[in-house]
């Protein structure tokens, strides 16, 4: 994490880093104010796999969201939005609320708003060349397998694999009996 720079109504917020903690942050915050924007960039490193590379992204929200301590992470609601270079798609158990274009930066998308607990725990998968592939069973919910890839060839499916990953999710809802998302999106 570096350059932090916190905000409330569009004035700074002075801070400062905890003495024994390195992840908690003290924030002088004025009475009124109801949210803090943040502005930070976060240094991806390369243990482990790809977290970013010239064509992928794997985002996963812990690693780049702040949040107040003190509070069940389910009772604290984020508005999550990502900018990706022109031309990226992505893939993600949120639900696109919007998409503006920006000329500098790239595209931006905003999701409908969601508990800390459930941003954690939808990561995005996005990239420059992207498939996604319909799974829905017959009368089912929808269902999608959202795959990222270093070159358009390995987006590729053989008949094989899309019939393979198709009964997946039919014999998930006959083991289970039904199905509890609006949605699903396999990454």
């Amino acid at each position: 994490l570096a350059g932090l720079k916190l905000s409330a109504g569009g004035k700074p917020l002075k801070w400062t880093r905890d003495e024994y903690d390195v992840y908690a942050f003290h924030v002088d915050v004025p009475a009124g104010v109801s949210s803090i924007d943040a502005d930070f960039q976060y240094l991806s490193s390369r243990d482990g796999g790809y977290e970013m590379t010239d064509r992928m992204l794997d985002l996963e929200w812990n690693k780049v969201a702040l949040y107040p301590a003190g509070y069940f992470s389910r009772d604290i609601t984020f508005a999550p939005s990502v900018t990706l270079p022109h031309g990226w798609q992505l893939g993600s158990a949120l639900e696109p609320i919007g998409q503006a274009k920006l000329s500098s930066t790239g595209d931006t998308t905003t999701f409908k708003p969601v508990p800390f607990n459930t941003l954690v725990d939808s990561p995005i998968y996005a990239g420059q060349y992207f498939k996604r592939v319909d799974l829905t069973p017959k009368g089912g919910a929808p269902v999608h397998l959202d795959v990222v890839a270093d070159a358009p060839k390995y987006l590729e499916m053989t008949p094989g694999q899309l019939q393979a990953h198709r009964a997946l999710v039919a014999e998930a809802t006959t083991l289970f009996g039904s199905h509890h998302y609006d949605h699903y999106d396999f990454l």
